[in-house]
């Protein structure tokens, strides 16, 4: 089977719009032409290698940004097997998973381009430091929920969490990662498992019965925070498979006490809490947030954030529809850096710790925290929800956040217009845009979207214009400069006065 019979005008891209968006899955999934080394220089450093390729470093040749490059080779793994791992990544829209900027498709294999996380694996940061103050464990625990629930709310299990696959953002960040979809599968909470998969050490029970469900994450889990606090593994390699296999399968561990005289009763009741072998027994994500160990470290929301965020909303649903569509498009290819600024709101507004935002909870902030009313708050998060799953992903908020706390800046949009522009044509067409956005976006269609920006007749947009647009000017025909138009000044003004009201 082709690789792109697999993907594209599959079942697969179907649920990946549907959880994400058109946007988010066409505009960063490429067909010839387009190829990836028209937008990134690969060097010849391996950063990593994994079950189906090595990970190599690149750079934006339009942003100079470094990323990672996996390639996915159909010659070392079944077709179905590879597109489920793309599948799942391009619906992965989280603050703690590595963001998938691009995808390019060929024939024979797949270049996946991803976030390059400079901070080391967790793994190798409990060896440096032999184990984790319970301080500094509870606060890595509660990152590595947030992702379990983000996952399990969307119907993802892992199979393969360990500490290899989370990793620092950037060097003397505290913020993790996670990486590596390979294992993964869409699977109901109660939907049941029969492959074994996943590194022995970290292998709930139930995974060794060939019959397991979502919960077998949460084991690997309790494995995770064991090492945490200890720095030790809570069933070792004895040489023996058979005798690992029984050993496992019973869930026979204990407590060094040299290791765990100083760690608090509510972390050990934590870790048994995950280490049930009866996995009916084992804690579920959404009750281990309830935890004691875990309730100390959740912090409440901070009232400036929250503010902040609001207005930062406010001004982006008030934006054109064409603005709207460049800045989501822009949500994408945000640096850790760009994002990192905003991240944090995001997560304090994500009242149930699954990833999303509610928009009752968005409506509810907006009249609380601006001037605007019910029926205007409630017009405004409706634009906020690129998916009609009465919800904001974090990239509709990144997009809204550029707005206002991150800044448009020219490179910005030129690797947004790059992905409009589909056909590497250096303009972008009502075809172009069609291909990535369909038919229409905020009630208007394409080509009313173009007329916003475009000054030819021959409705096509080119970057020197859709950077003025985005930014809030004109290119003047005549001189080519660019100018601060009428409309703008009066939106500028009117966004002006809604922040000056703000309570």
């Amino acid at each position: 089977m082709r690789l792109q019979n697999a993907i594209i005008g599959s079942p697969a891209q179907r649920v990946v719009e549907a959880r994400v968006g058109k946007l988010p899955f066409r505009g960063r999934h490429h067909r010839l032409p387009r190829k990836l080394s028209d937008d990134y220089a690969v060097t010849t450093k391996v950063l990593g290698s994994g079950m189906s390729g090595d990970v190599r470093l690149a750079h934006s040749k339009t942003r100079q940004q470094p990323v990672a490059v996996k390639t996915l080779r159909l010659s070392n793994c079944p077709s179905e097997i590879l597109a489920s791992e793309v599948q799942i990544f391009l619906c992965m829209d989280h603050p703690h998973i590595v963001r998938l900027f691009d995808v390019y498709e060929y024939a024979d294999h797949l270049d996946l381009v991803m976030e390059c996380m400079q901070g080391g694996e967790l793994l190798d940061e409990v060896n440096r430091l032999g184990k984790f103050k319970e301080d500094r464990a509870v606060e890595v625990t509660k990152q590595m929920l947030l992702v379990l629930n983000y996952l399990h709310s969307h119907g993802v299990v892992h199979r393969d969490l360990k500490p290899q696959n989370f990793l620092y953002d950037c060097k003397g960040s505290s913020h993790l990662k996670l990486v590596d979809f390979g294992l993964s599968k869409f699977r109901g909470q109660r939907e049941r498992m029969h492959t074994t998969c996943g590194t022995m050490a970290y292998i709930a029970p139930e995974v060794l019965e060939r019959n397991y469900s979502s919960q077998c994450d949460m084991w690997s889990l309790g494995v995770m925070v064991f090492v945490l606090l200890s720095g030790y593994l809570p069933f070792k390699d004895t040489g023996d498979k058979k005798m690992q296999r029984k050993i496992m399968k019973q869930g026979r561990y204990s407590f060094d006490p040299k290791r765990w005289s100083t760690i608090s009763a509510e972390a050990k009741d934590f870790v048994k809490c995950l280490l049930q072998p009866d996995n009916t027994r084992r804690l579920i994500v959404q009750s281990a947030f309830e935890h004691p160990w875990i309730q100390k470290s959740l912090t409440q929301p901070d009232e400036a954030v929250l503010v902040s965020a609001s207005e930062a909303l406010l001004s982006f649903c008030q934006r054109p529809p064409m603005q709207r569509v460049c800045m989501s498009m822009m949500a994408w290819v945000l640096s850790n850096e760009e994002t990192a600024a905003v991240r944090d709101s995001f997560l304090m507004l994500d009242s149930n710790h699954d990833g999303v935002i509610e928009l009752e909870d968005l409506e509810d902030l907006m009249v609380n925290k601006t001037s605007v009313s019910r029926d205007e708050a409630s017009d405004c998060v409706r634009a906020l929800d690129s998916t009609g799953s009465e919800s904001i992903h974090f990239s509709d908020f990144l997009a809204a956040m550029l707005s206002k706390r991150i800044a448009m800046r020219d490179d910005l949009v030129a690797v947004a217009f790059q992905r409009f522009d589909t056909d590497c044509s250096g303009k972008i067409t009502a075809t172009n845009l069609r291909q990535v956005i369909g038919d229409e976006f905020g009630g208007k269609d394409v080509e009313e979207l173009i007329s916003e920006v475009s000054t030819s007749k021959g409705g096509t947009i080119t970057q020197p214009q859709l950077s003025a647009y985005v930014q809030g000017t004109e290119l003047s025909v005549k001189t080519n400069a660019l100018w601060v138009s009428p409309s703008t000044v009066k939106f500028k003004a009117s966004m002006d006065q809604k922040c000056c009201s703000v309570q």
